[in-house]
């Protein structure tokens, strides 16, 4: 299996670059693994970004348009070629050794190839599945891969609640990709955050994700027509 790890990214060229050494120190295969980053083209910091190979792993970048958060990862997406699209983001860093390998095993008992797989991110690990795996097959069935709603959170719990209604939320708990995420002391609140959360404020995102649920049973509804048809 080949792998994409999207991300989107803006004004950390160095936590970037952090998660891509981590990803890469920690996979068994490097060189079946890319990360797309998607960075904004008022950046500060883009000319900071690398590109090219590191550790072994293919790195690259869509730059484009300041647009919603949710929506970023389907843009990060464009030209992508793994098997599995992983949520990425630059405040994550890969701890398990060979958590590729974790993932592809998982996998084997999916020949139909849907799945949505996740592991502990030293926070909410089985109670939600922040940053997941999701197979291509699950993207090209859905039509999308993050429901581009939402200016903040909300979108892995969009894939984890459609996961849970196909029965397929795979949960590894021996996969930890640590999320370094302010809130639990473990990041700084800088302008990306707090542009972020000023973004959020007023958007009623509790009301969003009631409106859309219609969406999420759809996109249940051809998963599940697609598993029956190859059982």
């Amino acid at each position: 299996m080949k792998f994409s790890l999207l991300c989107p990214t803006r004004s950390r060229p160095g936590a970037f670059a952090s998660m891509v050494a981590s990803a890469a120190a920690t996979a068994a295969h490097p060189e079946d693994i890319e990360v797309i980053a998607y960075i904004d083209f008022d950046d500060p910091e883009l000319q900071d970004y690398g590109a090219g190979v590191s550790g072994g792993v293919t790195v690259s970048h869509v730059v484009g348009p300041r647009c919603v958060l949710s929506d970023a990862w389907n843009r990060a997406s464009r030209g992508a070629r793994g098997n599995v699209w992983m949520m990425a983001a630059d405040d994550l860093r890969f701890i398990s050794l060979g958590w590729d390998d974790i993932v592809n095993d998982a996998l084997n008992w999916y020949p139909d190839d849907i799945a949505l797989l996740y592991g502990r991110d030293g926070h909410a690990d089985e109670r939600m599945a922040t940053h997941p795996f999701v197979t291509r097959r699950w993207v090209d069935i859905v039509g999308r891969f993050t429901a581009p709603y939402f200016p903040a959170d909300y979108c892995d719990l969009w894939l984890h609640e459609v996961a849970k209604k196909v029965g397929r939320a795979v949960y590894l708990p021996q996969l930890l990709i640590e999320h370094l995420h302010p809130s639990f002391g473990l990041g700084t609140w800088d302008q990306t955050h707090k542009e972020r959360m000023e973004r959020a404020r007023g958007a009623d995102l509790p009301a969003v994700w009631e409106r859309t649920e219609p969406e999420r049973d759809a996109e249940a509804a051809r998963l599940t027509g697609f598993i029956e048809v190859s059982a």
